[in-house]
């Protein structure tokens, strides 16, 4: 982008008289004159640049990330030598810019302006609302930057603070590799390790130290959330950091899925396929499973794939499931992936859950106390991102309420009682109300007998476990005394196949679950 951009109509200086460098102030004269009395062409200048600049920034965040913190509340006011200003409407939104986003914002600007500057950025409309009196409120121009708007507000009231609070808190998604975009935040220091994920990252950590020798081929899955993008993106830092020859080439399966459409519209798919091959080291593909029923994308990835073997480059792959598990892969594609070292993550246990939310408050500058991070910790057991979703809503609640944070106001905030209430269900409870519906034991569901009712209700027990409460395939199979997870799969696709042809088995599958 910043090849095209018309940087030459920005922040220029007209040499128009012969006594130019005379009449021109000091260096340090003309940088306080700009950032205090912006001229009407600087304040288009830096609406155009302001442009430019979310542009950048909305293809590197999610939408929702975008339209919660920078569509309409983020807007650049002033350009100096080495600073650039932005202003937001709220301390909350400034504290999540600071926190969350600064890496991503320095990106944008020096993709757009072609160099390094120091970020900085201030509230336009500070204030503890909680505390104002309710009436208007009128924001004078003489206490307001020339080149901002000037708004008179309505001071909210509690339940407008509320709406605001979950207005803000958007679905906590980890950010996804867009265009070789790395969280440097994301490293193997801050990444929480205990039983659930003690193999993934030791295997991640040793891949880093020697890409494309010990593990060449890694494949790391597990369901959504559980630091499967943290895992790649301190791998991609670390071996950065030690090994800055290596080109590392990150990216997710949609983005490659893109490239590769827009490399058949413009004819150049010998050009998209050089470029994976000849600019990767390591190659790294977010969400491989996306893949799926994708014919034309799978042939490249697989030649891309046997290439870059046979060059003995580190190849990396995270998904949902194991590869014997995708669906619509082609068999030569499902072979390659097969031939990784797949290690699985799973949910974390509770002595990991207190040490993850204890080291994201620590991060996120959110003070709890011991008995809040205990009832976080014994309450939310599906995986690290719901976990920072509480942290990100308390912290967004003590800002815009100006409260700390107390169990009471944890509990009702996050509605710990109702995630109490669903994590009653296991997998034994599920197996017994099938059992009472088909009338069988649950030791003959559980056990070997292969008649027609017990494999019924056995696979109807297995779909219902798999559905509500969404363990691994594994984990299933253990329940179910099986040694791997194929039965559990088949019984699975079983009850699917029954329901989308059978009205009165989908009837049965409701009343079931209905009384879950």
């Amino acid at each position: 982008m910043s090849q095209q951009f018309p940087f030459n109509q920005f922040l220029k200086i007209e040499k128009t008289s012969p006594n130019y460098e005379a009449e021109q102030p000091s260096q340090k004269t003309k940088q306080e004159t700009h950032l205090s009395s912006p001229k009407k062409d600087d304040q288009k200048e830096n609406e155009l640049i302001s442009k430019e600049i979310l542009k950048s920034i909305k293809t590197i965040i999610s939408p929702t990330q975008y339209s919660a913190y920078f569509a309409h509340s983020f807007n650049l006011t002033q350009i100096g030598l080495d600073k650039i200003e932005f202003t937001v409407p709220t301390s909350f939104i400034k504290n999540m810019l600071e926190n969350e986003f600064i890496q991503t914002i320095s990106h944008s600007v020096q993709t757009v302006l072609g160099r390094f500057y120091k970020i900085e950025i201030k509230v336009i409309l500070e204030g503890n609302y909680s505390d104002m009196p309710q009436k208007k409120k009128a924001i004078t121009k003489s206490n307001v930057s020339k080149n901002t708007f000037v708004l008179d507000e309505i001071s909210p009231t509690k339940d407008d603070l509320l709406k605001a609070v979950d207005s803000q808190i958007i679905e906590h998604l980890e950010a996804r590799p867009t265009n070789g975009f790395v969280d440097p935040k994301k490293i193997f220091d801050n990444f929480i390790v205990g039983p659930s994920n003690n193999l993934a990252h030791a295997s991640s950590l040793a891949v880093a130290k020697n890409p494309g020798r010990i593990y060449p081929n890694l494949f790391i899955f597990g369901n959504s959330g559980l630091g499967k993008t943290h895992l790649i993106y301190a791998i991609s830092n670390y071996i950065q950091e030690t090994k800055p020859n290596y080109r590392v080439n990150i990216t997710s399966c949609n983005n490659f899925m893109s490239r590769y459409v827009e490399a058949v519209k413009t004819n150049k798919v010998m050009e998209f396929r050089r470029d994976f091959i000849e600019l990767s080291d390591v190659l790294i593909i977010d969400d491989i499973h996306e893949i799926g029923g994708k014919p034309g994308t799978q042939d490249q990835f697989f030649h891309i794939v046997n290439e870059l073997s046979s060059r003995k480059k580190q190849l990396i792959f995270t998904s949902d499931k194991n590869p014997s598990e995708m669906n619509d892969i082609e068999d030569r594609v499902k072979t390659r992936l097969s031939s990784s070292l797949a290690v699985e993550v799973y949910q974390p246990d509770f002595e990991t859950r207190i040490a993850i939310l204890k080291e994201k408050s620590q991060e996120k500058d959110i003070y709890l106390t011991e008995d809040v991070v205990n009832h976080i910790a014994k309450c939310v057991q599906t995986n690290v991102r719901d976990l920072e979703g509480c942290l990100i809503r308390l912290g967004a609640y003590s800002s815009l309420m100006n409260v700390d944070i107390d169990l009471e106001i944890a509990v009702e905030q996050l509605k710990l009682k109702d995630v109490v209430k669903k994590k009653e269900l296991s997998q034994e409870y599920i197996i017994s109300k099938v059992a009472r519906h088909y009338n069988v034991a649950v030791g003959d569901i559980i056990g070997k007998s292969k008649t027609k009712e017990i494999a019924t209700a056995r696979q109807m027990a297995m779909y219902l476990i798999h559905s509500v409460m969404k363990p691994t395939l594994s984990d299933i199979a253990s329940q179910f005394n099986k040694k791997d997870h194929t039965t559990v799969l088949y019984g699975i696709r079983q009850v699917q196949n029954k329901l989308k042809n059978n009205p009165q088995f989908a009837d049965e599958v409701i009343r079931i679950q209905d009384s879950l």
